[in-house]
């Protein structure tokens, strides 16, 4: 059963899909997605990506409990991560989580995210405070780790061919 997806823009991943969110209007610096899953179309959660510099740009993720288990924020974090090194550019995605935040961690443990630094009481959810795991995607450290790239690439719509050249050779 595919859903129907064609109000919003989307995109699709191997188990998930992304619909821009309703709620939060995304901007040439931030965008937010809705995450649905393939299989029946039900909402489990949100991941967003912010420009902190040029081309960087840090993700998050924030899925339901009973999507924790289930590969849907990997999956999305993937897709988003396609995206953004495909469609706008990026150089590198900066990921900073809790040690906690299990759907991110399957970035670290896979080994596609390179943990840079923990920060011992960075984060902080209401009178909790929770250490902080940093690490950066590059677009090279990106393709070769990544199993689901091509598939989430065969989803996207054709591209025009580049009109870099004004006078290439026939």
């Amino acid at each position: 059963m595919e859903p129907d997806t064609s109000w919003r823009s989307h995109l699709h991943g191997k188990w998930t899909y992304l619909r821009r969110s309703a709620e939060t209007r995304s901007s040439q610096d931030y965008s937010r997605f809705d995450i649905h899953r393939l299989s029946d179309g039900d909402q489990v959660g949100r991941i967003d990506s912010r420009q902190t510099f040029p081309r960087v740009f840090q993700i998050g993720i924030e899925l339901e409990d009973r999507a924790l288990s289930s590969g849907a924020g990997l999956d999305a974090a993937i897709t988003l991560g396609a995206w953004l090194f495909d469609f706008r550019e990026a150089y590198a995605l900066a990921v900073i989580t809790s040690v906690d935040n299990r759907p991110l961690d399957g970035l670290f443990r896979l080994g596609v995210a390179r943990q840079t630094a923990v920060s011992p009481s960075y984060l902080s959810e209401g009178s909790l405070s929770r250490t902080a795991r940093w690490g950066m995607v590059t677009k090279e450290d990106f393709e070769p780790a990544n199993i689901l790239l091509s598939r989430i690439r065969d989803r996207y719509p054709p591209r025009l061919p580049s009109r870099v050249g004004a006078s290439e050779p026939a």
